[in-house]
């Protein structure tokens, strides 16, 4: 069974329960909160070369979810770690996912740049993902290859485009 790892923030997560109902049976999700993810100035750790992409000292996973609320106030998020993590895992195509807002963690990462992407609705999270070189597409859910954006409006179109590109 495939295993991806789902990133929350440190408040509620809406669509956090529909997508891991979608997955029930697919897919097996590891859920790590922003306590269990390196931030304010910690390194993440980068797949080592004789390691597969996605693997870290004794796990491996085939994909990474930024659910809705990792972009914003009040989130220690270490966008340069983040953004080494990100570009390894683009660099290896693993499949990379991203929900509402936290989509803007992608487009700073590099990684929408001239690529269809959607955030939420907020006119400001359109605006931040164009300035990042996104190609903003109104849409719940945009596939651009190994990478999946979501809106957060359907959050189980998000989850099975999710499953769906692992061929689960």
């Amino acid at each position: 069974m495939k295993t991806i790892i789902v990133v929350i923030p440190p408040k509620p997560v809406s669509g956090l329960s529909v997508c891991l109902a979608a997955w029930e049976g697919r897919l097996k999700a590891s859920v790590a909160t922003s306590e269990a993810i390196p931030h304010r100035g910690e390194a993440m750790q980068v797949p080592a070369r004789n390691r597969k992409p996605g693997s870290f000292a004794t796990f491996r996973f085939d994909g990474i979810v930024l659910m809705d609320g990792l972009e914003g106030q009040g989130y220690p998020l270490n966008y340069h770690a983040w953004t080494d993590q990100l570009q390894a895992y683009d660099k290896h195509r693993m499949l990379i996912a991203a929900a509402g807002n936290s989509c803007l963690v992608l487009a700073r990462a590099g990684l929408l740049l001239g690529k269809q992407a959607t955030t939420s609705s907020v006119p400001a999270a359109i605006e931040a993902l164009r300035r990042y070189g996104g190609i903003y597409k109104a849409s719940p859910v945009v596939r651009s290859g190994w990478l999946i954006t979501a809106d957060g409006t359907n959050m189980k179109a998000f989850a099975n485009a999710i499953a769906e590109s692992l061929h689960v």
